[in-house]
């Protein structure tokens, strides 16, 4: 009985994580490893951009002085990969990562309404190489009102929500090409 016991032991421990420990996305493709490190639209650290890792992505707009503030972070739950070079990134917000623009006097708090639907958001890639990549933040031109956050309540409707038919309704031809930051060779 003694064995027993410690048998129990042994199973509930190991099944345990740290914390700090990678997580990893729930289900989908391994992130593609080229995505990782920091990408900017222009060779600045202050520029708008994303920071991936193999567990997180941070994205900011550059723009903290003039009140949008679209900055938000999150754990990387979900990747699907369409291709060799275009794919997209489903993150949950962590705490304190959730877009500023849901809290009062930020400019378009008002303008987008708060809350927003929920923690889970899509963000699309496409054209990735060593060394750029075209990233995009889902958007909706057809949501009530336009530029709705398209965020969802569930991985589970993430993921039926941010496919590779439905990308074209969520990019609305804002992608902004990112270069990697610092560029090879600095």
């Amino acid at each position: 009985m003694k064995y027993l016991w410690g048998l129990f032991a042994l199973v509930l421990l190991w099944g345990c994580s740290n914390p700090g420990d990678p997580v990893e996305p729930l289900s989908g493709d391994p992130l593609d490893t080229r995505l990782i490190g920091a990408w900017r639209s222009l060779p600045r650290p202050d520029a708008e951009g994303y920071d991936i890792t193999g567990t997180t992505l941070a994205y900011t707009d550059g723009d903290e002085d003039l009140g949008w503030d679209f900055d938000y972070e999150g754990a990387i739950r979900y990747t699907k990969r369409f291709n060799d070079s275009e794919g997209v990134i489903i993150i949950e917000y962590t705490k304190d990562g959730w877009p500023k623009y849901t809290e009062a006097g930020h400019t378009v708090s008002a303008w987008v309404g708060t809350p927003i639907p929920g923690p889970f958001f899509g963000i699309y890639y496409s054209d990735l190489t060593e060394d750029s990549v075209a990233l995009s933040n889902a958007t909706t031109l057809d949501s009530k009102p336009p530029y709705a956050p398209p965020e969802t309540e569930t991985l589970e409707e993430a993921i039926g929500k941010f496919t590779e038919q439905a990308r074209d309704r969520f990019i609305a031809g804002v992608t902004v090409p990112q270069q990697r930051y610092p560029p090879a060779g600095e």
